[in-house]
């Protein structure tokens, strides 16, 4: 993904990691948390962990968009709330 790609995502979308050196990681989906000058940082689902996602940091070239959103947060299971009116914003 190209950073003008990447600075449309938002909080919620759902992602790919997709770099073939992120072994513990590569092919997993993350839960897009913010936005960075240099990629994202989002929530990985990790197997065994119960309720305790990892926090993972990407660069844009590590990560392809699904075109998903998640409705809950991986980890607590909080609603992950959306602009008033439901209309998405680009940071």
């Amino acid at each position: 993904m190209r950073a003008e790609e990447g600075r449309k995502l938002q909080r919620g979308d759902i992602v790919q990691i997709s770099h073939q050196d992120d072994r513990g990681f590569r092919g997993c989906f993350m839960v897009i948390h913010e936005i960075l000058g240099w990629g994202a940082q989002g929530w990985v689902p990790v197997a065994g962990a119960g309720s305790n996602p990892a926090l993972y940091g990407l660069p844009w070239s590590h990560i392809e968009p699904t075109g998903g959103r998640a409705i809950y947060h991986p980890g607590t299971g909080e609603k992950i709330n959306e602009p008033a009116g439901g209309q998405r914003h680009h940071p």
